[in-house]
């Protein structure tokens, strides 16, 4: 429940906490996510099947790291 499918490009910005995602599996692209990137995934979300309860505890720790990131940037 702790790991996600994710292409290799968003895979490396996730383990970065450059990218999360909200509490509705809709992508969170922080501020050092290359500008062609954002284009690409800016509408991106989760599929609700992955999102389950298991796996929203650890979304939210990871989106907690997230932010944390975003605010000392």
């Amino acid at each position: 429940n702790n790991g996600l499918l994710l292409s290799r490009n968003i895979d490396s910005y996730f383990d970065k906490h450059d990218i999360s995602f909200d509490e509705n599996g809709k992508i969170l692209l922080g501020k050092r996510v290359d500008a062609e990137i954002k284009k690409i995934y800016i509408g991106f979300s989760l599929d609700k099947q992955v999102l389950t309860p298991e796996r929203k505890k650890y979304l939210q720790l990871h989106r907690k790291l997230f932010d944390e990131k975003q605010s000392v940037l």
